[in-house]
């Protein structure tokens, strides 16, 4: 019991003889504690909420991408125009308004017919009362001009540009291709047209000399009438019947036979280019089209949502506006954990410089000797 007694008389001796050091620590504490306290509440926070239901007319085809949303909305709010709306009303730049602006957005429930989307705008401000001014300044702008807002924005931006774009390419393409397209088909349908009748004609030659050749000795009268026949359905007798003898009867089919082959490389040719070159334009026509159909899209789409936008109507209604949400500090507790470190680090550095300073002392003393 004795030895306990020494040890706490010990230690409180030791604390006495710190006690300034202790206390320094403790003050020390309370003082940056009070700093950062203060320095956390120098600015002020304060937030504007809202509920918007959104009502368009009947949906009409394309004007899905210009009809506004609960994103059009927090656009809006986070857009250059409202910012310089609310600094011309509050006497200051847009960019005290758009620098500390933070917006959200919540959707509605859709199981929940009752429920809408749910909006708001919270602001950092210099001071408190700084902040619940450009919330509620803030809001304002946005309902004044949501519920005057029938499309959005960035859809109708997107679709003109989509249409300038298009049309651009119009304009650039060569009107001249599509009339020449349709002369080269004129063409290669002509070229195939006498293609077939060439080779339809060859074939009817071949069954020509074959009979004449299959039975020569037969008389030149017979063979002309057989020749007539066979000829007769595609290309005419042709004269056959003014042959003298047999002999020259083969003689003017071969011929004809030889000249109908000579025409028929010279036109497969031509068909062959005329082909490439209607691919070619075919490409050239196919972007032509394409254009113009973006372009015919684009237009009716815009037409659509202007239709559509007659008929959207916007509500806003403000549910709270330009609340206190800085959240003060909480002194007693903020000064008290400070006063609970200094105390706890000043016993503990009392009691290290305790145990530490007679072997300080004697490694100053060995140094000296």
């Amino acid at each position: 019991m004795t030895d306990a007694q020494d040890e706490l008389w010990r230690d409180v001796s030791i604390i006495l003889k710190h006690i300034r050091f202790i206390v320094a620590l403790l003050v020390a504490a309370l003082i940056v504690a009070a700093l950062t306290g203060l320095a956390a509440g120098s600015d002020g926070r304060a937030k504007s909420e809202a509920e918007i239901k959104i009502e368009t007319g009947a949906f009409l085809l394309g004007s899905g991408q210009a009809m506004p949303t609960l994103d059009t909305i927090a656009d809006l709010a986070e857009s250059d125009e409202v910012a310089a709306q609310v600094a011309q009303k509050l006497g200051t730049e847009p960019e005290e308004i758009s620098d500390n602006l933070f917006v959200d957005t919540q959707a509605r429930n859709p199981s929940d017919r009752q429920s809408l989307d749910q909006f708001s705008v919270e602001v950092t401000g210099p001071s408190q009362r700084r902040a619940e001014q450009i919330a509620a300044a803030v809001m304002d702008a946005v309902v004044e001009r949501a519920e005057q807002l029938k499309l959005d924005p960035e859809g109708v931006e997107s679709l003109r540009q989509l249409q300038a774009l298009a049309q651009q390419r119009l304009q650039e393409l060569d009107q001249a291709d599509v009339s020449e397209l349709a002369q080269v088909r004129s063409d290669l349908d002509a070229q195939r047209s006498r293609l077939t009748s060439l080779k339809a004609g060859l074939s009817v030659l071949y069954e020509a000399l074959a009979l004449v050749r299959a039975d020569p000795s037969r008389p030149l009268g017979e063979l002309v009438v057989a020749v007539s026949g066979v000829l007769g359905g595609a290309e005419g007798t042709g004269g056959v019947e003014q042959a003298s003898s047999v002999e020259e009867l083969e003689r003017g089919l071969e011929l004809r036979r030889q000249l109908t082959e000579s025409l028929i490389e010279p036109i497969q040719l031509a068909i062959e280019a005329l082909a490439d070159h209607e691919r070619q334009l075919v490409l050239l026509v196919a972007d032509n089209s394409a254009a113009l159909s973006v372009y015919t899209s684009a237009a009716q789409s815009l037409e659509a949502a202007g239709l559509a936008g007659e008929q959207t109507e916007i509500e806003v209604e403000v549910t709270t506006s330009g609340v206190n949400t800085s959240g003060s500090a909480n002194w007693p507790a903020r000064l008290g954990a400070a006063a609970a470190f200094g105390l706890v680090v000043g016993v503990a550095a009392a009691f290290a410089l305790e145990f530490l300073a007679p072997h300080w002392q004697r490694w100053r003393r060995g140094n000296a000797g």
